[in-house]
């Protein structure tokens, strides 16, 4: 929810309390000839706002977090304290030993309780407001991706090169060209099929990028410049399909594959986490487009969506080196 639509509904609630307040604070002096009712009345505020915004602030995550019994407990006793805090001041300043009665003190907590539900009230319809335009942001996201995944995620530009390579293999080598046609045909599958799903199983996706990297290594010719280190075993992790591929596209488009390149590409996984680190050379070039920036923008973007504070990205880049580490919360 934005900040301005916050403000107005707090500035809202307010107007009507004060409005409220202060048209019973002027009936009950004249009623009870009290004198300093704007004493009585700044007391008042002072005492909504601070049962208020603890209930906005603080009470409101234990009824969040499903810990009801400890929401209502937390609750009376906020409300008790108010009371025993506040009401001596109204005691002070009206010095009448009835106006400190049991029977407003119970009024009194009543109340606190019923204006710190207000706070809760709001608390939640803002929290509610923000979740729900996640949520959409997030099927916005799918819809998108799935509109254009062939188009972003494999570009045709790779799917030409493959296919020649394979036919240059057909006469020499039929057996390697098989073996290549294979791995372009589960990419393509994995893509079509595989990615309709929100998560995947971390084989099926380390499967995807060795099949990968494998076809893109083909069109290298000092393949043995690129050091991949891919985990082996798997448990039950599970992945947004397609969330690493980006980086290791940025390698194969950007990288300077020759003898004195430091090019790798290590992806390691545990029980709660993978982490995926590439370091690679490049040439700058002049006027080269920032297509890749773009879509290393997009990739953040659908982390922060997908993995929200369950992932750290940080990426260096000097003048001929770029440098990329993720971590992500797999559990």
């Amino acid at each position: 929810m934005k900040l301005y639509i916050k403000i107005a509904i707090h500035a809202i609630f307010w107007f009507v309390y004060l409005s409220y307040s202060i048209s019973v604070s002027l009936e009950l002096a004249r009623r009870l000839m009290i004198t300093n009712v704007t004493s009585h009345l700044a007391i008042n505020i002072i005492w909504a706002v601070v049962a208020f915004y603890s209930f906005y602030i603080f009470v409101i995550g234990y009824f969040e977090r499903g810990k009801y019994f400890k929401y209502l407990a937390v609750s009376f006793i906020i409300c008790l304290l108010c009371a025993i805090v506040f009401l001596p001041f109204h005691f002070i300043l009206s010095n009448e030993d009835k106006f400190l009665t049991i029977k407003l003190a119970i009024t009194s907590t009543i109340g606190t309780f019923l204006l710190g539900q207000c706070g809760s009230l709001i608390r939640g319809f803002e929290n509610w407001v923000n979740n729900l335009k996640h949520q959409t942001d997030i099927e916005n996201l799918y819809l998108k991706a799935e509109n254009n995944l062939l188009k972003s995620q494999i570009s045709p530009h790779f799917l030409f090169n493959s296919l020649n390579n394979i036919d240059s293999f057909i006469g020499s080598n039929p057996r390697k060209a098989s073996e290549m046609l294979i791995s372009l045909s589960e990419i393509l599958r994995y893509i079509i099929y595989e990615t309709k799903t929100d998560f995947v199983e971390m084989g099926k996706e380390i499967g995807f990028i060795q099949s990968y990297i494998s076809l893109q290594l083909i069109r290298i010719k000092n393949p043995s410049s690129l050091k991949v280190s891919l985990p082996s075993s798997y448990s039950n992790q599970r992945i947004v399909p397609l969330i690493l591929l980006p980086f290791i596209e940025n390698i194969f488009k950007h990288a300077n594959f020759n003898d004195s390149s430091n090019t790798e590409l290590r992806i390691d996984l545990t029980d709660k986490q993978v982490t995926l680190y590439s370091l690679n050379n490049f040439t700058p070039r002049l006027n080269e487009s920032d297509s890749s920036g773009l879509g290393l923008e997009n990739v953040k973007r659908r982390l922060d969506l997908l993995y929200k504070n369950k992932h750290q990205l940080t990426i260096s880049k000097t003048f001929d080196t770029f440098e990329v580490q993720l971590v992500l919360d797999v559990t």
